[in-house]
């Protein structure tokens, strides 16, 4: 999950941190310098494997051995998976999300000749002597912004495929748990969408799941039937749904990581026009960079997203194809618009 948090992708055993390498990890004799916590297992095209490789493609630059282990989805299993962690070699231990907060705050202040790196999360710098922790946030109303002004300008313009040709123009992006990622997300699709066409209506409704396709299918189809003419995807394992929902109706979806557009058909029908992503491995990897460089600004939250290229959205070959190049024009007016911070009031998380 770009980063929408696909957390969900199923179990994996403590014991993977006897044999990494099992686990996606990668090892090879000597010691461990940086140790990569995953909340979730490798696989996901997104969120999980963007950080895996962010950390590997690091730790082969600068020289150094890094361990990856897979936690699993189960938030109880991840604290002994960190107990250990701290307990072994690693210099360096680097994990994702916000659930993932109050234990990499504890473990901080425990150990202060470790240093932590946590990714679309932040400790609370206020409350805890964090000053070996590193904290990398992302602008995700960036994100929700610029699936919402591209949904709304395909709604609004003629000869798109549509619901209703004739009836008022309709968006809608399906999200996965309510949590605080995803209400920025909302938060920024429905500015992106008024921004670009104040008439258009958007919907937003959480899944409650990030593993739940059957689920998101009925949500898409609930706003489809309210007159949804674009569904915008920000729920990891449960998009699968909203894009057949999509696909069934012959409308357009946009996804939530760059693996979704390698095949944008579903079902033989091309669907997934783009995808509005977080880059997370880029962040890690400089994070680790740092650190290696003895750069690293611990107590202290970094904050990236379209200025520094790590929000984007993918222009995929369908998306270049198909979408009318007055509309990648104002997409690309909007991207230079929020580098420059004009919607910096507006897309402020509360």
């Amino acid at each position: 999950m770009g980063p929408i948090h696909k957390v969900a992708a199923g179990l994996v055993a403590t014991a993977c941190l006897l044999a990494a390498s099992g686990c996606g990890g990668s090892t090879s004799g000597g010691g461990v310098d940086v140790a990569l916590l995953l909340p979730g297992t490798t696989g996901d095209g997104g969120f999980i494997d963007s950080a895996k490789a962010g950390v590997e493609s690091a730790a082969a630059e600068a020289g150094v051995k890094a361990q990856v282990v897979e936690a699993g989805a189960d938030p109880t299993k991840w604290q002994p998976v960190l107990d250990d962690l701290v307990a072994g070699e690693a210099d360096l231990i680097v994990t994702g999300s916000f659930a993932m907060a109050d234990m990499i705050q504890q473990a901080a202040e425990a150990n202060p000749d470790k240093t932590f790196v946590i990714f679309d999360g932040s400790v609370n710098y206020d409350k805890c002597n964090c000053a070996n922790v590193y904290s990398i946030t992302y602008h995700s109303t960036q994100v929700g912004f610029l699936g919402g002004a591209l949904a709304a300008l395909m709604a609004s313009t003629p000869g798109i495929d549509k619901v209703d040709p004739a009836g008022t123009p309709t968006i809608g992006m399906v999200g996965g748990q309510e949590i605080p990622v995803i209400a920025e997300y909302f938060q920024g699709f429905k500015f992106g969408a008024k921004t670009v066409a104040p008439d258009v209506k958007a919907l937003t409704t959480y899944v409650g799941s990030f593993s739940d396709p059957v689920k998101g299918k009925a949500v898409a189809e609930d706003m489809i039937s309210q007159g949804a003419d674009v569904l915008v995807a920000a729920a990891g394992g449960t998009d699968k749904g909203v894009f057949e929902a999509a696909a069934a109706k012959k409308l357009w979806a946009i996804g939530d990581d760059k693996q979704q557009v390698v095949d944008p058909k579903v079902s033989g029908v091309d669907t997934i026009l783009t995808a509005a992503v977080v880059d997370v491995g880029s962040s890690v990897k400089r994070a680790v960079l740092d650190w290696h460089a003895k750069k690293l600004k611990g107590g202290t939250a970094g904050v990236y997203g379209v200025e520094d290229g790590t929000v984007s959205l993918v222009e995929s070959p369908l998306y270049t194809s198909v979408v009318p190049a007055k509309i990648q024009e104002r997409i690309k007016e909007l991207v230079a618009e929020l580098k420059e911070g004009k919607y910096k009031k507006e897309l402020t998380a509360p």
